[in-house]
């Protein structure tokens, strides 16, 4: 691409900023660290408007001298925009393409990490109503390698939370079967079993 030529001339704003900075400084020292007492606070209340007014009045003509000197650089700005917006318009068809092959990929690195939840499932012996754990919110694109294989890294998040389920039916075995025992110890002729106790097992 060819090389962006300008010719910049800065603005040139002449203002007699100094002086009135003198003559306000006075106009607003009598202002500073008034103390209103309680049946003055209208009259303070009066002052503030007056010099808000005053102030606004300032900020207009800054704003209306910085308005007309902006226009002469709005036909640069809008048409650098331009430059730029042809450079997303040349890419846009392309940037499509990468967000549906990644939505794709996102989608079979999902497919896999269910699978890789139900096998590590399967090999803890993990019961189907323990089986808690998701995986959607792992599916990302660094998830697997460009060969399509999960990594090590996942893998391994995958393991600890098929753990984590088989860590709760342990607990939950290992309650069950002390509940049984103390009601042998109670003297029940028949223990007490997980129907009774189903609403707040876990």
């Amino acid at each position: 691409m060819q090389e962006l030529q300008v010719k910049f001339t800065p603005a040139n704003i002449v203002a007699n900023i100094d002086a009135l900075k003198v003559k306000l400084e006075k106009r607003l020292e009598p202002y500073k660290g008034i103390v209103l007492p309680p049946d003055q606070i209208g009259e303070g209340k009066k002052m503030i408007a007056e010099l808000n007014k005053e102030k606004k009045a300032v900020d207009d003509q800054c704003k209306k001298v910085m308005r007309e000197h902006r226009a002469t650089a709005d036909p640069f700005y809008n048409g650098m925009k331009e430059l730029v917006g042809m450079y997303d318009e040349a890419t846009a068809d392309m940037k499509k393409q990468v967000a549906e092959s990644e939505a794709a990929r996102k989608v079979e690195i999902a497919t896999k990490l269910a699978g890789e939840l139900t096998a590590k499932w399967d090999e803890l012996g993990v019961n189907p109503e323990f089986r808690n754990a998701v995986s959607d919110d792992l599916a990302t694109l660094t998830a697997a390698t460009p060969a399509g294989n999960l990594t090590g890294k996942v893998c391994q998040e995958v393991l600890a939370r098929a753990t984590a389920d088989k860590s709760l039916q342990d607990r939950t075995e290992m309650r069950l079967l002390k509940l049984e025992n103390e009601s042998y110890k109670a003297g029940l002729h028949a223990p007490l079993t997980r129907d009774h106790v189903n609403t707040f097992i876990f």
